[in-house]
């Protein structure tokens, strides 16, 4: 989902190899390539992920090794987004600390039964809606800049600079805004009302409708 919002793509995922020396080449294979998104997936429960590289990867914005085969040294840039998916995946504290987990609990002994689903299937109607998310998710963006660009007090260390400012854009979200950067979303109903149903399936919340020169308590409304 997230590469189909940012890149129109599903991401192209491979495994985490066993061997720290496999780690480091492959790191260095997928900077090469320039993916904006490397996508580790199917995590191993049965043993606890520890790998120096990738803990060194995730927290510097340049990566050097030596080309495979060859005697020359690569400084890649590392642009890119790295995402790991698993079945209770275990990381070792170096690696947890640089981590932001998602767990998704279906509640049922067998998920990949289950039925129910808002949209049954998730990624065409991600493709169907991209701009629309695209538009949501630059509309929280657009509400940062507007108030100012504030930051959060709290930063993460390795992160400062990206936890204060993301921190700052969620807290947006459910918090009480000046007027002027309300009104800067508070449109969205009116002018693009397919943006609002998205943005509701997205975050669990809309844009508050209000009055002229009433202040709203909330930038959302939450969901019935």
């Amino acid at each position: 989902m997230i590469s189909i919002v940012s890149t129109g793509l599903a991401a192209e995922g491979r495994t985490v190899p066993e061997n720290e020396d496999e780690v480091r080449k492959m790191i260095t294979a997928e900077l090469v390539t320039g993916r904006p998104i490397i996508l580790l997936d199917n995590l191993s429960e049965k043993r606890v992920l520890e790998s120096s590289a990738l803990a060194s990867v995730v927290t510097v914005p340049y990566w050097t090794d030596r080309l495979l085969g060859e005697s020359e040294m690569l400084h890649l840039r590392n642009n890119a987004l790295w995402l790991m998916t698993g079945n209770n995946p275990r990381l070792s504290a170096e690696l947890s600390r640089r981590c932001i987990r998602l767990r998704i609990d279906p509640r049922i002994d067998m998920p990949w039964l289950r039925g129910g689903f808002r949209h049954a299937l998730i990624t065409e109607w991600a493709q169907e809606n991209r701009s629309a998310l695209v538009h949501a998710a630059l509309t929280l963006i657009q509400a940062w800049i507007v108030a100012g660009q504030p930051l959060h007090k709290t930063r993460l260390g390795s992160f400062e600079k990206w936890s204060e400012v993301m921190a700052a854009c969620w807290r947006l979200r459910v918090s009480p805004l000046p007027r002027q950067p309300q009104r800067a979303i508070r449109g969205i109903r009116q002018r693009r009302p397919d943006v609002a149903r998205v943005y509701r399936d997205m975050v669990g919340c809309i844009p508050r409708r209000t009055k002229e020169g009433q202040r709203p308590d909330s930038v959302c409304e939450e969901r019935d």
